[in-house]
């Protein structure tokens, strides 16, 4: 069970508890207890959602960073610059 399914069942019984008495003090205790249950429900979803927009965003970066890596890669970069060639072959002549 998620915090947010947990929150919203939490505010659901007291409200429910809020309508079934008749005492005045209990019905607002339970009524000021579902609205604190339903304000972290309502974090609990915007956490979530931040988390879903920052891990989408995260692998977008990835997969940025990958198409770069493998834009400059080694075999494309012309022969002055490659470190792996011999001193002999690093020199590009003009």
């Amino acid at each position: 069970m998620s915090s947010l399914t947990f929150y919203r069942e939490q505010a659901e019984m007291q409200e429910v508890a809020a309508n079934a008495t008749s005492l005045p003090q209990v019905r607002d205790r339970c009524l000021r207890a579902a609205s604190a249950w339903t304000e972290l429900a309502d974090r609990a979803q915007k956490t979530e959602e931040a988390r879903k927009v920052k891990a989408e965003g995260t692998a977008a970066d990835e997969a940025s960073a990958r198409e770069y890596e493998h834009a400059t890669s080694r075999a494309d970069l012309p022969t002055a610059i490659r470190s792996d060639l011999p001193p002999e072959r690093s020199l590009i002549l003009m």
